[in-house]
């Protein structure tokens, strides 16, 4: 009869239990990144401002675009296929005494992506 002591048990297990462990941590995938998108609008060109959003992944929906204000975010636009030349008026969403900076961001599908913010006085 080949009776193994205790000890030798126990450290076969707790060996056995650490390679699976390993195992398993080297099999979990790492989380998709996810997709980020900016909104770039250049100068006035012939009364129209060029608005355009990349994204850094595989992106290529439609995008809206969304005034920034305290109390509600108004939709300013779309839908725009990666570009767009937008007259002021899209873009000139504050236009009170106390505020006249304009905020505009895009949300890009599919995914609702929000871009970063453009601030501006259009």
């Amino acid at each position: 009869m080949n009776r193994k002591h205790p000890l030798a048990r126990k450290a076969a297990a707790l060996a056995s239990a650490a390679c699976f462990g390993l195992a398993v941590t080297m099999s979990v995938a790492s989380p998709a990144q996810a997709a980020s998108c900016t909104l770039s609008i250049g100068p006035q060109e012939n009364g129209r401002y060029p608005v355009y959003v990349s994204c850094d992944t595989a992106v290529n929906g439609v995008f809206g675009l969304y005034g920034s204000d305290a109390v509600f975010d108004d939709f300013r636009g779309g839908p725009f296929y990666s570009g767009a030349q937008v007259l002021r008026g899209v873009l000139n969403e504050d236009d009170t005494i106390f505020d006249r900076r304009d905020e505009i961001y895009a949300i890009v599908d599919p995914g609702n992506i929000r871009t970063n913010t453009v601030s501006y006085n259009f």
